[in-house]
């Protein structure tokens, strides 16, 4: 269970909550751990969902699957890491999206628009687009 809680809001009423939440959903429970984290806010929604439908849009033009289209884009556009694998050997794998903070999620989907630009695919910029990019739209 997670709550964003912000330093000018009250936070008694959260805390109680959250606390009496987790223990009715866990009535075998007897102890529990509280953690407080920065808010490190990874892409949104509507990144997410745009960058499904880009990828599923891109992977049909190409005759690819879309899974394996986005690991071969995200690859190209920002790069690989290198990793050892269960052998020891090292292996390229690509970067995780799911990682991206927000604003660097954001400049993916600008770099990825661009790139298959270069392609000759005109992706759509639907409604959520702007929500995406973190602008108000035009």
């Amino acid at each position: 269970m997670k709550r964003l809680i912000e330093r000018d809001k009250p936070k008694e009423v959260i805390f109680k909550t959250l606390v009496q939440d987790y223990f009715v959903a866990n009535p075998k429970v007897d102890k529990a751990i509280v953690e407080i984290k920065e808010d490190k806010l990874t892409r949104s929604d509507a990144q997410n969902k745009l960058l499904w439908v880009w990828n599923t849009i891109i992977a049909d033009e190409v005759g690819e699957l879309k899974d394996d289209m986005h690991f071969k884009l995200v690859s190209k556009i920002l790069g690989v890491k290198t990793v050892k694998g269960f052998d020891g050997q090292n292996m390229d794998r690509p970067v995780e999206t799911k990682k991206l903070k927000v604003a660097e999620m954001k400049d993916y989907l600008e770099k990825l628009d661009m790139f298959i630009a270069g392609w000759g695919i005109v992706l759509p910029h639907p409604e959520y687009y702007w929500l995406a990019m973190g602008v108000k739209a035009p």
